[in-house]
């Protein structure tokens, strides 16, 4: 089996990029051939230049054509997948699953048990967003990412004293996220410290989906 890859969006750990807030891994097994035939039914006259979505998706004439080429490629059809990361939520989760999983584990709690992790994820990024607005919310990510890269006590104290700021005076944001004061009193900057290097690297982790999905695909085949 080849498979071809490529990416859209990708900024290595800065996941608090404005500008590309979305980062895809996207790949296929579909080959040259079928490819060319597929480009050239969708987009007709148009192939004499290379086709590139962000020119394409300017014009309604070109979306048009986009559209069509994924008709024709049939997305059920096993033959391609993407894996999207909303990148400011992935911050989130991490800062959850890497503050509030130790404290929980530490007490005998599986935090991650029916999903749970995941549905408090939702109701603070909503929360943030709702009570301090998406240029707030995106600034205590941000703290927290550069505390994440920098691993310096400017950088953590930064971060955490924001945190204790926005829980002490909102109400909302306290009832879903107070946790994580208790989390932040508890384990501390040696925890900090002891997180892994690449935590915010988002490529690897798409890579490995990207394998698995292929792997289920090609042991289905055999079968």
């Amino acid at each position: 089996m080849d498979v071809f890859l490529d990416e859209a969006g990708y900024t290595g750990p800065d996941l608090a990029n404005v500008d590309q807030p979305v980062f895809v891994l996207a790949s296929t097994i579909v080959s040259t051939g079928e490819a060319a035939d597929l480009l050239d039914a969708a987009f007709g006259a148009d192939r004499k230049r290379e086709v590139k979505h962000s020119i394409c998706s300017k014009s309604r004439r070109g979306r048009a054509q986009i559209l069509d080429l994924i008709r024709r490629l049939d997305p059920t059809s096993g033959r391609a997948t993407f894996f999207p990361t909303h990148k400011e939520y992935i911050l989130l989760a991490y800062l959850l699953d890497f503050w509030i999983e130790p404290l929980m584990h530490q007490d005998g709690v599986n935090y991650y048990e029916h999903g749970q992790n995941i549905a408090h994820t939702n109701v603070c990024y909503i929360a943030l967003g709702s009570v301090l607005g998406m240029k707030g919310r995106r600034e205590l990510l941000r703290r927290f990412q550069v505390m994440v890269r920098d691993r310096t006590t400017f950088a953590y104290d930064s971060f955490w004293e924001l945190l204790y700021k926005v829980v002490r005076e909102h109400e909302l944001i306290a009832k879903a996220m107070d946790v994580l004061v208790f989390a932040e009193q508890r384990l501390g900057w040696r925890h900090m410290i002891d997180l892994p290097a690449d935590l915010l690297d988002q490529g690897d982790y798409a890579l490995m989906q990207t394998i698995e999905f292929w792997r289920a695909a090609d042991r289905k085949s055999v079968v």
